[in-house]
């Protein structure tokens, strides 16, 4: 029987709740859901139901963390984390909330003007007459066991389809156990021409081996030159050939638990009409991976008969038949199962 994995929308502010926002997302993998976050897509200059929207049909279920902060305002007058609620409600994608106990707010992480605070309120009471609310919670340990409690709690729908367990392939040392990937493209169809483009590498992983702690080491390859990296975790890097290749080596400190980070990588990239070729390299065996490639900021190359495939130096190539397009967010979707070590996932036309 083909079993789900969920996909969950993590809502809140962001500066004050990071590491909050870190613990949730290592319990949601851990718990075998797909978390997605604002750390996915990086900043937006759209509105936010643009951004969003972009998500809304694969999110599942939306996490809502409140704190101290009402954020940043909107063209509309409310905050974008209050934004983001109202349009996931309006799409009926259920919610849980979870506010944090005002005696455990640092001083630094209230908002600071009346008519912040009074917003902030206003919003607090929406949601609590809104919703049936779990007790207000105390610090990240109380708020992970409130959670769980929540999820194990919590009937969804629709879900990412899994084949059945005896088909994967069982890990000899590491493994992807669940990943996912948006690879965003930039620049107009002069830039793609001559190498100007730019390509953004959003990745999510939960990473799993035999011997701990677990050690993750990979290769980023760009032609015409790496622009920038971050990672959730301290890693060891090294450019090499004029900034052409990342080496990069991202070590867990838990000697039990996988190994849950986040990257994001940018690049210039040349693709031009007649030839065109956006890869993603997956040095472990993969059992589950989503990729979204978004053209948002490059629509020109829908009408380049976009392929995927799973490439592997030595081994047949593995065609992708379903690659959903969907024409309000310009965006592909891709779910892998089971993909080689040392393999690439291709998008080309």
């Amino acid at each position: 029987m083909p079993t789900k994995r969920y996909q969950v929308f993590i809502s809140s502010t962001y500066d004050d709740l990071k590491e909050v926002r870190d613990e949730v997302e290592k319990t949601l993998y851990k718990m075998g859901y797909i978390p997605v976050g604002m750390e996915c897509f990086g900043a937006q200059n759209e509105e936010v139901s643009e951004t969003i929207r972009k998500y809304c049909e694969g999110t599942d279920l939306v996490i809502l963390l409140i704190a101290g902060r009402y954020g940043s305002i909107t063209a509309e007058g409310i905050s974008y984390t209050e934004s983001e609620y109202k349009y996931f409600r309006e799409h009926k994608i259920p919610v849980l909330v979870f506010i944090r106990e005002d005696n455990f707010i640092r001083t630094s992480d209230w908002e600071t003007t009346p008519e912040s605070k009074e917003k902030l309120a206003n919003f607090k009471k929406e949601l609590r007459i809104n919703h049936t609310l779990a007790p207000d919670w105390t610090t990240s340990d109380d708020l992970i066991i409130k959670l769980q409690h929540s999820l194990n709690n919590t009937k969804l729908d629709k879900g990412w389809i899994r084949f059945d367990e005896k088909n994967y392939i069982t890990p000899e040392e590491t493994t992807i156990e669940h990943g996912m990937a948006v690879i965003k493209v930039k620049g107009t169809k002069e830039e793609c021409e001559t190498g100007k483009a730019i390509v953004e590498y959003f990745v999510s992983c939960l990473v799993d081996s035999d011997r701990k702690p677990v050690v993750y080491d990979d290769r980023v390859r760009a032609p015409y030159g790496i622009l920038s990296h971050e990672f959730s975790h301290e890693a060891e890097f090294k450019y090499e050939d004029r900034n052409q290749y990342l080496d990069y080596r991202i070590t867990t400190t838990d000697a039990e638990n996988p190994l849950c980070f986040r990257g994001k990588v940018a690049v210039n990239h040349k693709l031009t009409e007649e030839k065109g070729r956006i890869g993603f390299h997956i040095p472990y065996n993969a059992k589950y991976m989503i990729f979204q490639v978004d053209i948002s900021e490059a629509d020109f190359i829908h009408d380049y008969k976009v392929k995927a495939k799973i490439e592997k130096f030595g081994s047949r190539t593995r065609t992708i038949d379903k690659m959903p397009y969907d024409d309000l967010s310009r965006t592909y979707i891709v779910e892998v199962e089971d993909a080689p070590a040392d393999s690439n996932m291709v998008f080309e036309w």
